[in-house]
């Protein structure tokens, strides 16, 4: 929390929300020009130049949909370092229905007296130069309540465990002649069922300016306070002033982002492909119906066979047809530990409704992903004896995802003898006796 003094700005982000042209160093956008993808929670320090405001046309005419939420100043104020300053009168609405108060963006509602002065006194020494700025104010801090329309939800968005904020300290900047602040700092704390939980970082709020705008009075914060050094930030319009040395260096420039563009886009699309070429490394990993059945159904097809999709979630996950006329009924498990007995009777069950209700006839194949988070290397004793007892009596020919992603290589590389790799599984009864996977001797990364 910053306590007083000058802030170290060296690694910190600061954004000034209210007007734009101040130095290269921070970010700053006028009220009405919000980009939409604006995160506040992204910087440490948010100055709010709340002069524009004053305008009650202007204010009535915001569209509040785009002024940042108190979500995101609740991430922001409970974030460690932070600090929020806003300048000017809090005495505005913002929008018309649905409409934001001046203090949206805070935990609890200031209350405020609406009443002009030009005595300052008690200015706390690290604001001295702002108030030297202040000749007269038109408003001064009274008190602060809760706000039980918000409070629990801006807790709860500030620390997952939290149900109250409560005030933790306000302090004067500067007082009038009868001890009122006419600026002031707030901290706030998180509680649970009234044990602290964690401490906010500081809001300031200062009066307007008198003696100069507040546009330079907020250049003054930033280098009396956040210790900036200042470049003045051009204006549009010195593009229409361009000196002869720079055009060439500019058409350069150009030329050179063209050119990083293109590349951009070609390895974006090279990126593209590799993951595109890397999909059937999935066969080796993935489980479930939305991941591994739709590989596995993609893989069956690369290798000749013409796949039909389930036609019900929940049953039998395909149907095939090999390049040589046979057909094959799918079940496909994927699992992190063993076969069971119930995968095999479940897709004999599937072959034997099809044969039964539309006298479709078919070679039960059920293609398996076991022991899945393992290197398929390490991968042993897949098959318990039951299950390999039921599969062969059944006639059901037990194909495992390794095996399969094995004869994808070998049909990329042009050795797969494809009539061989289908004879195979249309002849088993129980496992296949097809190759099985073995690490690439490629040293490229898969595609993630």
């Amino acid at each position: 929390m910053s306590t007083g003094g000058q802030y170290n700005s060296s690694n910190h982000r600061i954004l000034v929300l209210g007007s734009a042209n101040h130095t290269k160093l921070v970010t700053a956008y006028a009220w009405d020009k919000l980009p939409k993808n604006l995160n506040i929670a992204d910087f440490d320090v948010v100055i709010l130049d709340l002069t524009p405001f004053q305008s009650r046309a202007f204010a009535g005419g915001m569209n509040v949909d785009l002024i940042p939420d108190f979500r995101q100043f609740a991430r922001l104020i409970f974030s460690a370092d932070s600090e929020v300053i806003a300048v000017g009168s809090p005495n505005f609405q913002l929008g018309s229905n649905p409409y934001l108060d001046s203090h949206w963006w805070l935990p609890m509602e200031p209350l405020f007296f609406y009443e002009d002065g030009e005595t300052t006194r008690n200015v706390r020494k690290e604001f001295e130069f702002y108030f030297s700025l202040v000749r007269h104010w038109s408003f001064y801090y009274h008190a602060a309540s809760h706000k039980p329309y918000l409070m629990e939800s801006y807790a709860a968005v500030a620390h997952p465990n939290a149900d109250s904020i409560s005030l933790i300290s306000t302090l004067p900047l500067a007082e009038n002649r009868f001890q009122r602040p006419i600026g002031f700092s707030m901290s706030f704390g998180l509680f649970r069922r009234g044990s602290p939980l964690k401490t906010s970082g500081v809001v300031y709020w200062l009066p307007e300016p008198t003696e100069v705008s507040t546009v330079e009075a907020i250049d003054l914060i930033l280098r009396e306070r956040y210790g900036l050094r200042f470049e003045t930030v051009a204006p549009d319009w010195i593009r229409d002033f361009s000196l002869p040395d720079q055009l060439p260096i500019a058409e350069q420039i150009s030329n050179r982002e063209s050119t990083i563009r293109e590349a951009f886009a070609q390895l974006q699309a090279a990126r593209e492909r590799l993951t595109a070429a890397s999909r059937f490394q999935r066969l080796l990993y993935d489980q479930g119906e939305d991941m591994l059945e739709p590989i596995v159904r993609d893989a069956l097809r690369a290798l000749g066979a013409t796949v039909y999709e389930p036609k019900q979630r929940g049953r039998e996950d395909g149907r095939l047809l090999d390049p040589f006329g046979r057909q094959g009924m799918l079940e496909v498990k994927g699992r992190t530990g063993n076969l069971r007995l119930s995968d095999v009777r479940e897709v004999d069950q599937w072959a034997r409704d099809a044969v039964a209700d539309e006298e479709w006839e078919s070679k039960a194949i059920l293609v398996v992903n076991l022991q899945c988070q393992q290197n398929p290397a390490a991968r042993k004793d897949l098959i318990p004896t039951n299950c390999a007892s039921a599969a062969s009596r059944f006639g059901i020919s037990i194909l495992t995802t390794s095996q399969l992603f094995q004869a994808i290589v070998a049909d990329q590389e042009g050795n797969l003898d494809r009539k061989e790799f289908w004879d195979s599984v249309f002849a088993a009864n129980g496992m296949c006796g097809l190759p099985d996977a073995m690490p690439s001797k490629s040293a490229a990364s898969p595609a993630s």
